[in-house]
């Protein structure tokens, strides 16, 4: 047997607005409860590491719970600028691997507990998992399902103590939870006569109204152990992770939520999963082109979540889930393997072409360990620039083509000193350079979101700079108006601000995001902004179907066999006409706005003088703006 590890390293990787407030806000105050990481400090030395770009770093550090966290054991914080992209599950792995390769040698005597920035943790829910190491374990996975922060957001912050420290015993947590269900938790309820959604990696059977069992095929490495430091990461963390650090299979798995319960607090709106149903047949198909032969062996354990007592009716509820894999497939399926898994090359592509930095090959190749990555991740990412374009250059045929093109023709007309207010990728903002230079403008500045955040807008109107500011937001916040008042003050009398609000850069499919409707909050902008134009790319229910299934049979192509791969290929390349056509359409008409969806919206505002001298108007701030002129 070997002996238990040393040391304890607890890696949170984190990065972004929202996720560093959901981490302060449940996370860390869930951490610090007394039997998760106090515990684990009396196991052995144990240091909190935080992997996070500078900004958010510096935030959580002023935190008053980090000051408690650093009482509780050691911390240590890594920045990550330059690993952030839009791919959460590349810059996640990243920087796990990042942490486990600096410890060297050491990470054989070390106890890593690899966290996510939205868990929510159960009282000694970290011990337990711990102490399955300290036992023996080389690695420890849990399952865990989504709860609406919505619903239980409020109630867990009632739950924290005067210190804000969230103590909450697992059973409790557990009916909280239940009555929360987020609705992707709720869409993989298996139901009589229901279908799996195509795209399910988890499957849950209701017991009672106090307990469920889930079946997971992605479980989380919540502990691990290294038996060795000679490793290769080519595929998603939960898929490489453990397979390649503990090549002797010495892997516990938590079932009982008793033992271990955590969830994910994620918002209900804003997290668009795939509703395609199918078969159980069609499901072993999908699986089979990303599941792992730890996959198949993870979903083979059921876990018990129950807010009382086990019931005896669960046992029938393991029966029937039983039975359901049973119509999917084997108990024993070798599938993919972990390493060159399929899946990571278009991933770290994805990564790479969204990065926020440039990113550094021979970096990535050191931390992965793998010197031939970005061969095949150049493959991959000239397969999809044939097919598809890159952000922004999209193909006349990707969903977002046309949402470009209008942002582009505003960019354009540009002159003088420019800010873009943006968390755009390095390529995006390299992009936004050559097409507004192209269009005369004097200099370009980019700017962060975050950075005009808590501005003081009188002292900013004083040193304000710009002839135009652009501000790109993916989706429209509740908070719109107030964002919009802290940008005011950097523009000239006379200058413009321009909205950009959309999804306009993504390579996602039109499937991952809602079709956008104007706030009302547009009604409350500063007296200051005049609106001057209102351009909008209509969202349409067949268009956004069509482009959704070319996408879809593009992307399995990739994954099948050559005869499947060229019948799936003929089809993108039909529904490819048809999305060219509506792009085309959709972005030549205008009318009326009225109550119409669309797919990104361009508003343009000038500074007026006298607005911002209308000291009166201005400080009372707001007026009614209308008539916008939307795409259809």
């Amino acid at each position: 047997m070997r002996p238990s590890p040393r040391d304890i390293q607890i890696l949170l990787p984190v990065w972004g607005e929202r996720y560093t407030r959901d981490f302060l806000e449940l996370g860390l105050p869930s951490l610090v409860a007394p039997r998760n990481i106090p515990a684990l400090a009396q196991l052995g030395s144990c240091t909190f590491v935080l992997l996070a770009p500078a900004r958010d770093a510096g935030t959580i550090e002023q935190h008053p719970l980090w000051t408690l966290l650093q009482q509780q054991c050691d911390v240590s914080v890594t920045f990550i600028d330059n690993l952030v992209s839009q791919s959460s599950s590349a810059v996640l792995t990243l920087a796990y691997a990042l942490a486990i390769r600096t410890s060297g040698l050491r990470a054989l005597e070390t106890c890593f507990v690899p966290l996510v920035a939205d868990y929510v943790f159960s009282d000694g829910a970290l011990f337990a998992a711990v102490t399955r190491v300290v036992n023996g374990a080389s690695a420890v996975l849990v399952g865990n399902f989504m709860v609406a922060r919505e619903a239980a957001g409020p109630v867990l912050s009632k739950l924290k103590r005067v210190d804000g420290v969230l103590v909450i015993a697992p059973r409790d947590f557990v009916d909280i939870s239940l009555k929360s269900l987020h609705q992707s938790t709720s869409d993989d309820l298996v139901v009589e006569g229901r279908p799996p959604r195509a795209a399910a990696n988890r499957l849950f059977w209701e017991v009672d109204d106090d307990c469920m069992i889930g079946r997971f095929y992605l479980m989380h490495m919540i502990a691990v152990h290294p038996e060795t430091t000679d490793f290769t990461i080519s595929a998603p963390s939960d898929y490489s992770l453990v397979s390649e650090l503990c090549p002797s299979g010495k892997i516990d798995r938590l079932t009982d939520s008793d033992e271990y319960f955590v969830v994910e607090c994620q918002p209900q709106l804003g997290l668009e999963t795939s509703s395609e149903r199918v078969s159980p047949s069609a499901f072993a198909g999908e699986l089979a082109t990303w599941a792992t032969a730890m996959h198949h062996a993870n979903v083979r354990h059921p876990v018990v979540f129950h807010a009382q007592a086990i019931p005896a009716s669960v046992a029938d509820a393991v029966v029937l889930s039983e039975r359901f894999l049973t119509e999917i497939g084997p108990a024993e399926i070798s599938g993919l393997p972990y390493r060159n898994h399929p899946m990571w090359t278009a991933l770290l592509d994805y990564h790479i072409a969204t990065a926020q930095a440039e990113q550094d090959p021979a970096c990535l190749c050191a931390i992965t360990g793998d010197g031939a990555l970005m061969q095949r991740v150049k493959r991959a990412g000239r397969l999809r620039s044939l097919l598809l374009g890159r952000a922004p250059r999209f193909r006349p045929w990707h969903p977002r083509w046309k949402d470009v093109l209008v942002l582009k023709g505003a960019i354009l007309a540009l002159r003088g000193k420019v800010a873009i207010v943006s968390d755009a990728s390095a390529r995006v903002r390299a992009w936004f350079d050559a097409e507004i230079t192209k269009g005369g403008a004097g200099s370009i500045t980019h700017i962060r979101p975050a950075s005009t955040a808590g501005s003081d807008h009188r002292q900013a109107r004083d040193l304000a700079a710009y002839d135009a500011v652009v501000f790109c937001l993916d989706r429209i916040p509740a908070d719109i108006a107030s964002r919009i008042a802290q940008l005011e003050p950097l523009v000239r009398n006379n200058g413009y601000l321009i909205l950009s609000i959309g999804p306009v850069f993504s390579e996602s499919g039109p499937e991952a995001t809602s079709p956008l409707r104007v706030s009302d909050e547009f009604d409350k902008l500063p007296a200051s902004l005049e609106k001057m134009s209102a351009i909008g790319v209509a969202w349409n229910p067949l268009c956004s179907a069509v482009q959704g299934a070319m996408l879809r049979h593009a992307r399995k192509a990739v994954r099948s066999q050559v005869l499947v791969a060229t019948g799936r290929l003929a089809l993108a390349a039909g529904l490819a006409i048809a999305s060219a056509s509506f792009n085309v359409v959709l972005v030549g008409r205008r009318g009326a706005a009225g109550g119409l969806a669309f797919s990104s919206l361009l508003l343009t505002f000038r500074k007026t003088e006298t607005g911002s001298e209308r000291g009166g108007d201005a400080e009372r701030g707001y007026r009614k703006q209308h008539s916008y002129e939307i795409g259809r």
